[in-house]
């Protein structure tokens, strides 16, 4: 399975924490280190400047600091010591649709999940910091993804990536074009779970810091998922009733594919703009 798809450089991306400005950070994002501009060849798969002169830690830090400068990335204050909510009521997405919560519970909603996860013991982690992900122009093809679904559910997952991929899943979403690098046990198509643990996984090993995304996601109705799948599958039971349709003509899919249809631990969704990032927990 699959948490570390990413996103070529051509859309802006959005969420519904507070309104910021649309992507301004370049495609690749030329970061500065310590005063000094990275000024090597960005990398072809990712579009970030990589370079000898710098640590990974250290290009990570630069990411963090251009975003959070150019209004994509906002800082939360984390009270370690404060007595945090318990789990039934700060993991609300992981567990219950949000589709009839309105605006502001929304945010709160997501607030909730991403401080409750960095203030507790749930990632071993020396450090952490939380960041909400400004809203840009995908919010409004989200939202109207949304309203043509049948069955809007849509829930808070986590998604692990890598530092190369960060930017552009920051300016322009999840593209399921780059799905495949941790393989399609359950389809080609980008992958959430409720776990940040398992989420964790799918980042880069031997970095240091490590980020993983909050995302809300539009699973709507989903089914088991298999390998190479492209599209979820059709839903059995409803093929158009007209004279003489042909079969296979009018009926509908699936929204999602997942590892365990009664209780999901994997989700895989099929269109980029089914999920969209709104927080991220970075650890070092």
């Amino acid at each position: 399975s699959d948490c570390a798809g990413t996103r070529r450089p051509s859309r802006s991306s959005a969420s519904p924490a507070p309104s910021g400005p649309p992507c301004a950070v370049a495609s690749p994002l030329v970061p500065l280190v310590a005063g000094r501009e990275l000024r090597s060849q960005p990398s072809a798969r990712s579009g970030v400047a990589a370079s000898a002169e710098v640590s990974p830690a250290e290009v990570a830090e630069s990411m963090i600091e251009a975003s959070v400068r150019e209004g994509m990335l906002v800082p939360q204050t984390l009270t370690p010591d404060a007595n945090v909510a318990d789990e039934d009521a700060c993991s609300i997405g992981s567990e219950e649709a949000l589709a009839a919560r309105g605006t502001e519970e929304c945010e709160r909603a997501i607030l909730q999940t991403i401080r409750w996860v960095a203030e507790t013991d749930h990632l071993t982690a020396t450090r952490r910091r939380a960041y909400t992900i400004a809203a840009g122009a995908q919010a409004a093809v989200y939202a109207a993804v949304s309203a043509a679904m049948s069955d809007p559910e849509e829930r808070l997952l986590w998604h692990g990536t890598s530092w190369q991929s960060l930017p552009n899943i920051l300016c322009n979403g999840f593209n399921r074009a780059y799905s495949g690098r941790h393989g399609t046990k359950f389809g080609v198509g980008t992958y959430f779970s409720p776990d940040p643990e398992y989420a964790l996984r799918y980042c880069e090993k031997s970095a240091a810091p490590r980020a993983i995304l909050l995302a809300r996601v539009l699973v709507g109705r989903f089914a088991k998922g298999a390998p190479q799948m492209r599209e979820p599958p059709f839903m059995d039971d409803v093929a158009m009733e007209a004279p003489g349709n042909i079969i296979g003509v009018g009926r509908r899919r699936y929204d999602s594919t997942v590892d365990n249809p009664d209780q999901p631990r994997i989700f895989c969704v099929f269109r980029d703009f089914q999920a969209l990032p709104v927080g991220m927990i970075v650890l070092d």
